[in-house]
């Protein structure tokens, strides 16, 4: 068993999937695994994937989906195939600093909280056009000390409390919330890099 199962949910992103696992791979913490689950994917996202796991067996794994069952559903199935004690969900359309990962999970580590959630994203690619319509280049995902997104949590108290609600849709980490009443520490200083949807068919998707 790893300490932390890095759960990445992936639907079309073989464009940005390489740089999401090579900066998790990058981590200064060491027990971890990487799963990603591709949800059904029609662009080769898992052939890239497929790269990563013969390089790096046992550390990064892959799941494909079938079909696109959507994003709760994705991470509550990779929730399922995860070996670790806390599990942290990310998407494969951010980057991430050699030392998230350990701050992200340290409040859960040091019994500080039952879950987490890091404080800042900031948007990679703020330059485009299709960006800038669409949101700040830095977002404060909370500016209290607790929140009722989750980003980390422990997975047996996530399994037993049922997961996230997938009918909820593009929100489906604040139902964990809305279930259980448990609030997510706020680490403000773990910070998120996202490649925002950048032509229109994304954006159209996005909103979809």
């Amino acid at each position: 068993m790893v300490d932390v199962s890095v759960i990445v949910t992936a639907y079309n992103e073989a464009r940005h999937i390489s740089r999401c696992l090579d900066s998790l791979l990058r981590q200064d913490f060491e027990s971890f695994e990487v799963v990603v689950v591709d949800d059904g994917s029609v662009d080769g996202t898992s052939e890239v994937v497929k790269q990563y796991v013969l390089r790096y067996p046992g550390k990064v794994r892959l799941l494909r989906l079938r079909k696109n069952l959507g994003l709760g559903n994705a991470r509550n199935i990779g929730a399922l195939y995860a070996r670790g004690k806390v599990i942290a969900f990310l998407d494969a359309d951010m980057e991430f600093t050699a030392d998230f990962i350990s701050k992200l999970v340290k409040p859960i580590f040091d019994g500080m909280a039952s879950s987490s959630c890091y404080g800042t994203e900031v948007v990679a690619n703020s330059d485009n056009p299709w960006v800038m319509v669409q949101n700040p280049k830095v977002k404060n995902v909370a500016l209290a000390e607790k929140t009722g997104f989750v980003r980390a949590v422990d997975r047996e108290l996530f399994l037993r409390c049922g997961g996230f609600d997938a009918w909820f849709g593009y929100f489906d980490d604040l139902t964990f919330y809305r279930k259980t009443g448990i609030e997510s520490a706020v680490v403000k200083d773990a910070i998120a890099y996202h490649y925002n949807p950048d032509s229109i068919s994304e954006v159209f998707w996005k909103n979809f």
